[in-house]
């Protein structure tokens, strides 16, 4: 009897410690931030067609790369843009709190679809026409609004390779 008793306790005791919760299979929540682009013109151009004036631009191209490696959800997105009288602004995206994050494309297109201005490369032939040229590092911190100021560069009068593009034919590859 006393065999038995000390079974039950023991089997007790070991039901009681597997359910003891500290093995909680729910991950920690991922935390979040947000990340937009206030954009300039380098210098306002009279000389150039409607369809190429600042006014026009409509939509932001951006790749976004993490720790190196572009992000599939952010290659050649688009963004839809809100003019505030001499610049524009992004939409916000949101993002995991981390850093490690690197802007490499800013190309904005007119409502006909052409894009009409880029941030140039690093290393291009316009890229000391900007302030800053890409690829720009920058981090996510949580619930917080990340702002890259940019500036851009009208297409009209320049070829793609002198902002260090391949190509100004852009497709949205994150729909």
């Amino acid at each position: 009897m006393k065999k038995l008793t000390y079974l039950v306790i023991a089997l007790m005791g070991m039901f009681l410690v597997s359910c003891g919760g500290s093995d909680d299979p729910t991950p920690a929540p991922v935390l979040k931030g947000k990340f937009a682009i206030d954009i300039i013109e380098t210098a306002s151009s009279t000389d150039v067609e409607p369809a190429y004036a600042f006014e026009s631009v409509t939509t932001a191209v951006i790749t976004i790369e993490k720790d190196g490696i572009v992000m599939d959800v952010f290659n050649n997105k688009e963004l839809s843009l809100n003019h505030i009288e001499d610049y524009c602004e992004s939409q916000e995206i949101e993002l995991d709190a981390e850093a490690g994050y690197s802007l490499t494309k800013l190309q904005l297109k007119n409502a006909e679809g052409t894009v009409t201005f880029a941030t140039p490369i690093t290393g291009s032939e316009l890229a000391s026409a900007v302030a800053e040229s890409l690829p720009i590092s920058f981090e996510i911190i949580t619930d917080l609004i990340k702002k890259l100021e940019l500036e851009v560069i009208c297409t009209q009068e320049n070829d793609v390779t002198q902002f260090g593009y391949a190509s100004f034919n852009v497709t949205d590859k994150t729909e």
